[in-house]
């Protein structure tokens, strides 16, 4: 019997070890040791740096020589880089659609016209899929490539962006007052 209790202290000791890195993956999901980000402190300042850990208290940041820790009580936002893959993706997929139909089309237009024909409007389609996809993927990671965005993995709660309208009368005349807050 005292063996069974010694390992069921032992085994509730590593539970509860273990529990703050599973509250900050809940809390942080999109977060990763080794991504670059910025981090958007409550007081407005950015820190730009490599993820080295994340705890519970907050992040363990790389910026150049320096290890930073940045308590996650002060984190109002974490960002990275917007990666070319989603663009490629986007960029691949209706392109691919369109030179596949376009190039079974004309193919299938052709047969119609002539009396002999086999199945290439079949392989003309797989040909302008994969064209598509290639020149597709190349025009969707230039663009992304353009576009020098980020993406927001983390922002705390109680931040948002605010956006607000509010009307402004003077002696001099009337107008709008736009705010946006982030």
């Amino acid at each position: 019997m005292r063996n069974g209790s010694t390992i069921a202290i032992v085994f509730g000791a590593l539970m509860l070890a273990a529990s703050p890195a599973l509250a900050q993956t809940a809390t942080m999901p999109e977060v990763k040791t080794g991504q670059t980000v910025w981090v958007t402190g409550q007081d407005g300042t950015t820190i730009k740096g490599k993820v080295m850990a994340i705890a519970e208290t907050g992040l363990q940041l790389k910026d150049g020589d320096r290890l930073l820790l940045v308590p996650l009580a002060d984190v109002k936002q974490v960002d990275t880089s917007d990666s070319l893959k989603n663009g490629a993706i986007i960029g691949a997929i209706p392109t691919a659609l369109l030179f596949g139909l376009g190039a079974g089309t004309a193919t299938a237009y052709g047969c119609l016209l002539s009396e002999g024909c086999s199945d290439d409007a079949n392989s003309a389609a797989v040909v302008g899929l994969v064209v598509g996809a290639g020149v597709g993927a190349l025009i969707g990671a230039g663009i992304d490539r353009a576009i020098h965005g980020r993406r927001v993995l983390y922002r705390a709660a109680g931040s948002r962006t605010a956006f607000s309208v509010a009307p402004v009368v003077n002696l001099r005349g009337a107008g709008l007052r736009l705010a946006l807050q982030w």
